[in-house]
């Protein structure tokens, strides 16, 4: 199977139920069909959302409750702007369905969604959280600026499904991608607009390793799950192996595996101080 044609494949299927959240029940907010993941999550009284313990007023931060000692929320849910408070699950659902509306503001279509919500309900059963439609539209996202060889758009899709694939708690999948995105950096991803002229493609190819770069964001997210996951040095570096070995012949990066492993290597080291 070709690199392109994996894409393709890559969360395709019925999204994995293990750690999916199931949504509560949705109260169908009034606009676009796919609006039906955004769900009353959360409470929106001064009352911790594990014990129900009461506060004399609404809390505007995270904090542990006083009571159970259980971590909360506190933020503005998508569904209708309320003010509420969130456990840790639902907090990152409610990142879910923030990242949604946001894909609206940039110029995603309420059309698209709503084929994608659709084509997923008929697999799953149920309405799918915002977590299961968004890491399906990165996904697909991912392919298409892969085909058209906008490598730094793919990139960017590549560290969102990472991040959704972290809050889904598949911290491997994600370490994976995040190693990829570093590789891709460090070989300076450009954007060729869907050009496949040759002669194109020769004076402004699809890398170019002057504007190589290491986001130190990314830098510190890699480090935060190597270290959830335990993983000793050698692991690490096993595991870029892996990434690198698939990512770099396939996609004809310029720079070596040995070069790209000696940079982001150190990098990591330094971000740990």
């Amino acid at each position: 199977m070709s690199f392109f044609a994996k894409l393709k494949a890559t969360f395709s299927g019925t999204p994995a139920s293990g750690t999916a959240l199931t949504p509560a029940s949705a109260t169908v907010a009034r606009g676009p069909s796919w609006r039906i993941v955004l769900t009353a999550i959360g409470v929106t009284t001064p009352t911790c959302p594990h014990c129900g313990h009461a506060f004399e007023k609404m809390p505007q931060r995270k904090r542990a409750c006083p009571k159970c000692s259980a971590v909360f929320y506190s933020r503005k849910r998508s569904l209708d702007g309320a003010k509420v408070l969130l456990t840790e699950a639902h907090a990152r659902e409610g990142e879910a369905q923030d990242a949604l509306v946001t894909l609206t503001q940039e110029g995603v279509s309420d059309a698209d969604l709503d084929a994608l919500v659709h084509a997923l309900q008929g697999q799953l059963g149920r309405v799918p959280t915002a977590d299961e439609v968004l890491t399906q539209h990165l996904a697909r996202a991912a392919a298409a600026h892969a085909e058209a060889l906008n490598w730094g758009l793919y990139r960017n899709a590549r560290f969102n499904l990472a991040e959704s694939c972290a809050r889904r708690g598949q911290h491997e999948d994600a370490l994976r991608l995040l190693i990829e995105v570093s590789v891709l950096d460090l070989n300076g991803p450009r954007n060729c607009g869907g050009s496949k002229d040759p002669e194109l493609l020769r004076r402004f190819p699809p890398f170019d390793p002057k504007t190589a770069f290491l986001a130190p964001g990314i830098i510190n997210r890699t480090v935060e799950i190597i270290d959830l996951l335990k993983l000793s040095p050698d692991d690490t570096r096993r595991l870029f192996e892996s990434v690198a070995g698939s990512v770099g012949p396939t996609l004809r990066l310029p720079r070596s595996a040995t070069s790209v492993w000696r940079e982001l290597s150190k990098a990591l080291v330094d971000a740990r101080g």
